[in-house]
């Protein structure tokens, strides 16, 4: 019996086929989006040579492959890719659903104690926050929301609270003290 043709040189699919396969997949470089953070944005890679169309959708939008973006408000955000081939002008798209966590709201406050000038209280104020870091522009911090703190002379210090949320989202507010003389 003889063997038919096509069985015994099988043709591959991929050598009669030019076609190319454009992806406009993407990820981003974290999981958690934090408002006002950076997010780069990973396009997958094409074999050819191709052009990048981002939409952002809180009106910015980029040509670059690779591009970075904050997005300044919390919510949820169709972000949305077009790559178009250079010699065809083929098009794929991809539109992936980014949700933007809000970061805490915080303030401070401050008191000198009544007793000794250079013991400060400090009042901390914000809604959800998980950790707290203080620094007292002495080199010295606390992790507790309202810390009480002896400087070791008086001067002009920059303080700075940092609250974290649960999400992992933070905050930074920072304020010059002076600690007068009476």
């Amino acid at each position: 019996t003889s063997i038919p043709e096509h069985v015994q040189n099988p043709v591959e699919e991929s050598q009669t086929s030019n076609a190319v396969v454009l992806s406009a997949g993407f990820r981003t470089d974290i999981n958690k989006v934090c408002e006002g953070a950076e997010v780069q944005f990973i396009a997958d890679k094409n074999d050819i040579s191709c052009t990048y169309k981002w939409y952002f959708v809180d009106g910015e939008s980029s040509m670059e492959q690779n591009p970075k973006h904050i997005f300044a408000e919390a919510g949820t955000y169709a972000v949305k890719l077009r790559v178009t081939s250079a010699r065809d002008k083929k098009q794929a798209e991809q539109k992936n659903t980014i949700h933007v966590i809000a970061a805490p709201s915080v303030q401070m406050n401050y008191a000198s104690s009544e007793d000794n000038k250079l013991l400060v209280n400090f009042e901390a104020d914000a809604d959800k926050v998980t950790d707290w870091k203080w620094d007292f522009g002495d080199k010295q911090t606390s992790s507790v929301q309202n810390p009480s703190h002896k400087y070791s002379k008086r001067g002009n210090y920059k303080v700075a609270v940092i609250a974290k949320n649960s999400a992992g989202c933070f905050a930074v507010f920072v304020k010059d003290i002076i600690l007068k003389n009476e």
